[in-house]
């Protein structure tokens, strides 16, 4: 998972939709670390290659890393981030742009 800033400062982990990918076709996946401890970064790589084998469920993959420790020793969690289903919102949710003031 990626603590980038951009995503709320908080580790992101597609686990739950890794079958999904493979499914679909897709082979190649990318793991990105930051501030994460060398001696974190082989099980962590280790989990998400067990899942993408087939050798281990999501669940345990998010569990282990909601686990991971920043070099700062602090456990920052996981979540979906942009992976996540969200519902699409109602046009009258939405604000109005400037395109529709005209």
């Amino acid at each position: 998972g990626c603590r980038n800033t951009v995503f709320s400062a908080s580790a992101q982990s597609g686990a739950f939709h890794a079958k999904n990918l493979i499914d679909a076709g897709i082979r190649h996946f990318r793991v990105e670390l930051v501030d994460t401890p060398g001696p974190q970064v082989g099980p962590i790589l280790a989990s998400y290659a067990r899942l993408l084998r087939g050798k281990t469920t999501p669940g345990e993959v998010f569990a282990a890393a909601r686990r991971v420790e920043n070099a700062y020793g602090r456990r920052h969690g996981v979540e979906e981030g942009s992976f996540g289903v969200r519902r699409e919102a109602a046009r009258a949710e939405l604000k109005p742009t400037a395109g529709s003031k005209r």
